[in-house]
């Protein structure tokens, strides 16, 4: 049988570097999903106005390439 030990508040102890880690943690990953959210927000806008993805991300400037 394998004796448990009881649990201490040491052996909880979170040293304090640990509270920074978790937080710059934390930040990257909401800066991350932005950034996702940024390169792909012509096609989300297209999903929920109902648009085909092509039309969308194809969309043009009003310029016309001429062909050199």
């Amino acid at each position: 049988m394998k004796r448990h030990r009881a649990r201490t508040p040491q052996s909880a102890y979170i040293f304090g570097g640990m509270e920074a880690i978790i937080f710059q943690g934390l930040i990257g990953g909401i800066l991350g999903g932005l950034l996702v959210i940024k390169g792909y927000w012509q096609q989300i806008k297209a999903y929920f106005s109902g648009k085909t993805g092509e039309d969308s991300t194809s969309q043009d400037t009003g310029q016309e390439q001429s062909g050199d």
